[in-house]
């Protein structure tokens, strides 16, 4: 990964903001990592934008509209900044559209553990 996006993944302000954002949307500390895990596996590479929404769904235990919202969140607070490094590292574009059509992707879960 470029040092932008290993830096990301161990900031001390992506974790703040990822607190507030959490915050913000009623989650429980424990769902704010839950939501801070599925943010690192797309700067990873290892979710696809598309299918952040349905993955955020599942591992929270909300609605696809809230966790859309959570989505759009993340992505203007966290992702934008890192928009050119995602793009080049793992060809995806990210921004309001792949939020906005992630939906009509469902795909099957199966990292992490899963709230009980």
């Amino acid at each position: 990964l470029p040092d932008v996006l290993k830096d990301a993944i161990f900031s001390a302000d992506v974790a703040d903001k990822m607190f507030v954002l959490g915050k913000k949307h009623g989650l429980t500390i424990e769902k704010i990592g839950f939501a801070a895990e599925e943010t690192g596996f797309v700067i990873l590479g290892l979710t696809r934008p598309r299918e952040f929404v349905s993955e955020l769904a599942s591992r929270l235990e909300v609605d696809d509209d809230t966790a859309r919202k959570i989505a759009l969140d993340i992505s203007h607070q966290i992702f934008f900044p890192l928009r050119e490094a995602l793009k080049q590292t793992h060809q995806i574009e990210i921004g309001e559209e792949a939020i906005q059509t992630s939906l009509e992707v469902r795909p099957l879960t199966g990292r992490g553990p899963t709230p009980a």
